[in-house]
Parts: C-alpha cells; sequence; structure tokens
C-alpha cells in the first residue's frame, strides 16, 4: 500500500475484547492508511489502479473486506503521557 502516490502511513489492529482477549471473528481486524492528498479523487484512482496488481495475503478473505474513505475534521490532538500498547 505505501507504494501508492500519497499513502504515507500504515497500521493494522486487532479487536481485544474486555477480558484483554483477542477477538478473531468477523470484523476482528482493521487497518489505516494515511494520505497526504489534496486530490482524493486522483488518490482513490490511483489507489484502484494499483489494486490490480496487488496479491492479497492468503488469510485475507476478499469478501470479508469493507473500503472506507475518511477524512479529519480537525487536528490531531495527543496527550502529553505515554501511549501504552500492547503486544498481543
Amino acid at each position: 500500500m505505501l507504494q501508492v502516490p500519497d499513502f504515507v502511513t500504515a497500521e493494522r489492529y486487532v479487536l481485544v475484547q474486555s477480558d484483554g482477549s483477542q477477538f478473531l471473528g468477523d470484523g476482528s481486524h482493521l487497518a489505516v492508511f494515511t494520505i497526504t492528498s489534496y486530490d482524493i479523487g486522483a488518490t482513490m484512482a490511483a489507489f484502484r489502479h494499483a489494486q490490480e496488481s496487488m496479491a492479497p495475503p492468503a488469510c485475507l478473505d476478499a469478501d470479508s473486506v469493507t473500503l472506507s474513505w475518511w477524512r479529519p475534521i480537525g487536528s490531531r490532538v495527543a496527550s502529553s503521557s505515554p501511549v501504552a500498547t500492547d503486544s498481543v
């Protein structure tokens, strides 16, 4: 994905249940990509073109993928405290 113009970061997440265990059912994984573009139409077109040559991972069920495009409505706000991450 980071080979597509304007895609600059990629992060993957797994859903964690309230007891801290991983939930591995439908909708249990999320991928977030940051793009830097003022022309979202051109970026989406470049993404669709790149998709033609991308090989999805064997573990990915293409029918379960939902693609959404989101635009921030404000600046990112961060706390001065360190962010806790859990290696699962």
